[in-house]
């Protein structure tokens, strides 16, 4: 079966090989050994590095690692557009160049998979049905959050972005309910489309291949103990609450660091805010660290993963952090609950409150017993939903999908 998966994550192109921030694109890689062929559309970007370029590759996702390398993977190239708005306002010249790299890729496929959101999903899902092909969705983001979320956009732009996230969902509820199955990943996100689908699943892509989980032989703490934190740094991922954290577990007389890798739009202002509370000494930056062995050293040297988000999908540092032993103590919110059960493997607070990130760190470093039982829940959650195991979940829910459609073709031309 040859399979067309659609994403909308911008990938580079270096030297004949593909490069993604886009976690799915990793994913893929390990839907191969289910397919005979998957063809991948995405926006892939030629150009020498401008700073827009860069501004995406330091979004503390390791883009260095090969995406669609496989040899039964090929790649059909559409333009980058690298913004609703700007896909918007070049809507005409977009949709002229990439309507035949979608006819030709849907012509050559027995399925397609789309990645939502995505702008080229729009016309391509229209294609896949005019031709007969069975569609399967996979909602990975919430536009209606994005675009209300972080104070990203103000005053008029606000409303506007409201209102085309908006047409956006209807576009997209369509889209499940013509669906031959659905994917979701969060319970959130199929909570609120289970009336459109026809079958939803609760899917999320795990990057964390059984070979990754190690197990952590020390069981105490640093002195002092070592917070991490790890992802893009911009206003919806709460650093500036675990920094205030730090500070007020100092008042306390507790003395901890937390090291924060990652890159983003927030660096200046957080490195300001440390300065002010006073706690520069306490807080490092280590910038962008590649996926591999740096980052695992560093999950590896700490004593408890942060994640302060108050917007999240299922992040995969949280699986990371599980596979390398690490206590979590994470936000309430998004498709965080999915993959963390409170006092399982991990706590569960409150986002927004520094109270909640003090209280969670103290009880962690107060209570062994609660960190070995959220240390063991960990492994086994992850040992549950490596990269491989969930690959194969969604592999044979498509496959299963498309031989039920043959076979009912076959009984109605009968």
């Amino acid at each position: 079966m040859k399979l067309l998966i659609l994403s909308d994550g911008l990938t580079f192109k270096e030297n004949g090989a593909y490069f993604a921030e886009d976690a799915f694109l990793h994913f893929v890689d390990h839907l191969r050994p289910w397919f005979a062929e998957i063809i991948a559309c995405v926006p892939v970007e030629h150009r020498p590095a401008s700073n827009e370029q860069r501004n995406f590759e330091q979004a503390g996702i390791e883009h260095r690692r090969p995406v669609l390398s496989g040899a039964n993977v090929s790649v059909a190239e559409t333009t980058p557009y690298y913004s609703v708005a700007r896909f918007y306002c070049r809507a005409l010249p977009l949709v002229w160049k990439n309507t035949p790299v979608l006819r030709r890729a849907i012509d050559q496929a027995d399925a397609v998979l789309l990645r939502l959101p995505a702008m080229n999903s729009f016309l391509l899902s229209n294609m896949a049905r005019r031709r007969g092909k069975p569609v399967f969705t996979y909602f990975v983001g919430d536009e209606r959050a994005i675009a209300s979320g972080a104070g990203k956009y103000k005053g008029l732009s606000l409303a506007a972005a409201r209102s085309v996230a908006a047409m956006h969902e209807w576009a997209y509820r369509r889209m499940v309910r013509l669906s031959d199955e659905s994917f979701f990943l969060s319970s959130d996100l199929q909570r609120r489309f289970a009336g459109e689908s026809k079958h939803a699943h609760f899917a999320f892509t795990s990057l964390v291949s059984a070979d990754d989980v190690e197990m952590r032989s020390r069981v105490a703490w640093n002195a002092p103990p070592r917070l991490l934190s790890v992802g893009r740094l911009s206003a919806e991922k709460g650093l500036d609450f675990a920094i205030r954290a730090v500070a007020a577990l100092r008042s306390q007389g507790r003395c901890v660091e937390l090291t924060i890798c990652g890159e983003g739009p927030d660096r200046a202002r957080l490195e300001a805010l440390t300065d002010q509370l006073g706690v520069r000494k306490q807080v490092t930056f280590s910038g962008h660290v590649p996926r591999g062995q740096p980052l695992d050293d560093q999950y590896r040297e700490a004593d408890l993963f942060l994640l302060p988000s108050f917007s999240e999908g299922v992040p995969k540092v949280l699986l990371e952090a599980m596979a390398c032993g690490l206590p979590a103590l994470a936000t309430h919110v998004g498709g965080v609950p999915d993959i963390v059960g409170h006092e399982e493997n991990g706590l569960l607070i409150a986002p927004r409150c520094v109270e909640s990130i003090v209280s969670g760190v103290c009880r962690l470093w107060d209570d062994l017993r609660l960190r070995q039982t959220i240390v063991q829940g960990g492994y086994d959650f992850i040992r549950e939903h490596t990269a491989e195991k969930q690959a194969q979940r969604v592999a044979r829910i498509i496959l299963g999908a498309r031989a039920t459609a043959r076979l009912a073709a076959v009984r109605d031309a009968a």
